[in-house]
């Protein structure tokens, strides 16, 4: 943003993948701190306001069932198909 009049207000919006999961001892949170100015290039009264920081609490997802039974039914019809095939080809080299 290269400037803001005075009681102007601009929301920025950040895509933010984190690459983890709070841990136990991050009660709070994983902390994202923001600063304006960092430079100090902006003449302004309170520079005290110029970060502010917040903690998001970036869970795992819940494990299902679905994804073990998904699983488990593909390898039962791979095996399947698998089998079929082979009795198949069998079949057709013996009538041959």
């Amino acid at each position: 943003i290269p400037s803001l009049a005075y009681g102007e207000e601009v929301t920025l919006s950040v895509d933010w993948k984190p690459g983890r999961t709070i841990t136990d001892s991050e009660k709070t949170g994983i902390p994202v701190k923001v600063i304006v100015d960092p430079t100090d290039e902006i003449s302004e009264s309170d520079k005290d306001n110029n970060q502010g920081e917040h903690a998001f609490r970036v869970l795992s997802p819940p494990e299902t069932q679905h994804s073990f039974l998904t699983g488990f039914l593909g390898l039962i019809s791979a095996i399947a198909v698998s089998v079929l095939l082979s009795t198949y080809y069998r079949n057709k080299d013996s009538e041959e």
